[in-house]
């Protein structure tokens, strides 16, 4: 294995993608949380979990790269009587658990970069 392969297998990768994935969810919760008080504004989730899951349990490196996140309007909640339908502590509880996740990851990521440094300097 050549030392890009090192840096690009498979679970470095879904790591990445993760990270990225992670990141990309941050924004959308920050843009329900800027549209609180928005009349109308309908809370938008971000996806990607199922499929994550299924190309993890496939080990499909291809599609772990290719894979993107859909952004889709989230009616669970009733709209108040302006139509708006965020709840900003719902919001700031996800937006605290999403950062957790993203941290967890980098701790990860940086975790399999150590073993790689160590390995290389033996």
């Amino acid at each position: 294995m050549s030392f890009e392969g090192i840096l690009s297998d498979f679970n470095s990768t879904a790591i990445s993608k993760m990270m990225a994935l992670t990141h990309d969810r941050q924004r959308v919760i920050a843009n329900n949380i800027a549209n609180t008080n928005t009349p109308g504004y309908i809370r938008r989730d971000y996806q990607f979990e199922d499929e994550l899951a299924r190309i993890l349990k496939a080990k499909d490196a291809d599609e772990v790269k290719n894979l993107k996140g859909l952004v889709v309007r989230d009616l669970s909640d009733e709209p108040r009587l302006d139509g708006n339908n965020v709840k900003s502590a719902k919001e700031m509880n996800l937006m605290m658990q999403n950062g957790i996740f993203y941290n967890l990851l980098s701790k990860a990521y940086n975790t399999r970069l150590n073993i790689l440094r160590t390995a290389i300097s033996q």
